[in-house]
């Protein structure tokens, strides 16, 4: 284990960058266990129609 306590190393930024996509598409990130193991996270997002698609604007060339 290095000394910041981490196995692995990293910056930090996956759960930021996670949690602000969950947001934008109405969800959220949040921690659902935490042990001296590991952590567990769980994210939710609104459950939409099957048909659900969004539309472009833009014509064909």
């Amino acid at each position: 284990m290095s000394r910041s306590g981490r196995e692995v190393p990293g910056s930090g930024l996956g759960l930021a960058l996670c949690r602000r996509i969950a947001r934008l598409h109405g969800g959220t990130l949040r921690v659902a266990a935490s042990s001296d193991k590991g952590t567990t996270f769980e994210l939710t997002l609104p459950k939409t129609s099957s048909g659900a698609r969004t539309r472009s604007t833009a014509s064909p060339a």
